[in-house]
């Protein structure tokens, strides 16, 4: 997931502030991602570090591709998206959503499971990923007094364009 956040952070740069090669290497590193180091069911990160390892390295037991690693992915697809409007990353998106962010739910929708959905079994539900898939009151609070300030929140839903 720290990868994905990376990846993000800078694609969220570039478009805010008009410097290209911030997006551009969100977009190169959104390729690699999606061409050598995603699963079939949209998952990223084959490593327990939240990161990726090597090219095509995707264990089925040993796999990271946590439910939050998939949320921060298509937050970028997502993102990346709303950038360049190329459709390939909505269909990532959509890919990542239903068969593997979804799955993620457990009968309420505060309650988030973060395994990996492959062999290995599912660990146990953190805050992190709740956060990652619901804005809490608080957290909407705190989006909106940055919005105030700055006039833009870079990790949250809304940005100045």
């Amino acid at each position: 997931m720290n990868c994905a956040t990376l990846i993000v952070s800078l694609a969220d740069v570039g478009v805010l502030t008009g410097l290209r090669p911030y997006l551009d290497a969100a977009q190169r590193m959104w390729a690699d991602a999606a061409t050598r180091k995603m699963y079939v069911t949209g998952g990223i990160g084959s490593t327990g570090n939240e990161g990726f390892g090597e090219p095509y390295d995707l264990p089925n037991i040993s796999a990271y591709s946590e439910t939050c690693a998939v949320l921060m992915f298509m937050t970028l697809n997502h993102r990346l998206f709303l950038a360049t409007g190329d459709s390939k990353y909505v269909d990532l998106l959509e890919r990542g959503m239903y068969n593997n962010a979804l799955s993620g739910v457990i009968g309420i929708p505060t309650s988030i499971a973060c395994g990996s959905g492959f062999i290995a079994p599912r660990k146990t539900p953190r805050a992190g990923c709740v956060r990652t898939i619901l804005k809490t009151d608080e957290l909407d609070e705190r989006d909106e007094q940055k919005r105030t300030k700055t006039g833009t929140v870079l990790g949250g839903c809304s940005a100045r364009q």
